[in-house]
């Protein structure tokens, strides 16, 4: 009997261990894609190249800005222009 009960109970167990395995293994690769990259934030200067600053996010937040000044940081574009707002990092 008791060879008989176990055998019943341990299938659906191993089934019920996989399901929840898979579950959290799932929700952890989604949980990764969700994070973006650091993006390098850039001071604009009108009439003047733009300086770099501090490590900013891409995903839309808080505004990013300098540490010390306080001024709001620009994503730099390929011809050296920074017109992309940023955000602070999550």
């Amino acid at each position: 009997m008791k060879t008989k009960f176990s055998k019943l109970i341990f299938l659906p167990a191993l089934v019920f261990t996989f399901a929840i395995a898979s579950a959290f293994t799932t929700n952890a690769v989604h949980n990764s894609k969700a994070k973006t990259m650091a993006v390098q934030g850039w001071i604009q200067h009108p009439g003047a190249p733009c300086t770099i600053s501090a490590q900013c996010s891409d995903v839309v937040n808080v505004i990013c800005t300098a540490p010390v000044s306080g001024i709001q940081l620009f994503a730099k574009d390929a011809t050296g222009d920074c017109p992309t707002k940023l955000y602070r990092p999550k």
